[in-house]
């Protein structure tokens, strides 16, 4: 009984886990203020996951009716993550066929954005919806995404990446490279 209860907490609960590092970007988030009631997108923050290859730059966004111009929420979402990755990441800039420009912004004496991968939180009318994009390895002609409505507020994009990589380790057991290349890497 303990098992199958350890079991349904590691699938149904968010990864509080998961060992993050906080990396300090100022300039970013003095630009794009959590506290400028003006803006519709700021920056939250910026963290590493050293066990998955993650280097997530969280973003939260406020959207309201007049902002979908006749979408679903989802489709808002996903139209506005690929954009926003690219100003930061600059292998989905040239999907996108735009400028990095947010790179100037950014401190990469740590950690470079060539792997940055884009979380979005996103308020709409009382319910919250997370979701990630990512450009997987070399790839600057496909780019990757998740989107979930959120029934907790602490769920954050990264357990989107994280949790897929979770569950299918506790059914499988260990992974194979193959599978671990599949599931649990972001870089």
């Amino acid at each position: 009984m303990v098992k199958i209860l350890a079991i349904l907490m590691t699938i149904l609960c968010p990864l509080a886990y998961a060992e993050s590092i906080d990396v300090n970007q100022d300039k970013l988030k003095e630009a794009f203020s959590c506290n400028d009631t003006t803006k519709t997108v700021c920056f939250s923050n910026a963290e590493v996951y050293p066990e998955y290859n993650i280097y997530i730059f969280n973003f939260i966004a406020e959207v309201k009716d007049t902002n979908l111009k006749g979408m679903t929420i989802e489709k808002y979402i996903s139209k506005s993550m690929g954009p926003l990755l690219g100003l930061i990441n600059p292998k989905a800039a040239k999907f996108y066929n735009i400028e990095p420009i947010m790179r100037e912004l950014i401190d990469e004496s740590l950690y470079s954005v060539e792997s940055a991968i884009l979380g979005l939180t996103v308020n709409y009318k009382g319910e919250v919806y997370i979701g990630s994009e990512w450009v997987k390895g070399n790839q600057t002609t496909v780019l990757s995404e998740k989107i979930e409505k959120v029934d907790q507020k602490t769920v954050k994009p990264v357990d989107l990446l994280i949790n897929d990589c979770e569950n299918i380790k506790s059914i499988l057991g260990s992974l194979t490279k193959e599978q671990n290349d599949q599931y649990c890497n972001y870089e």
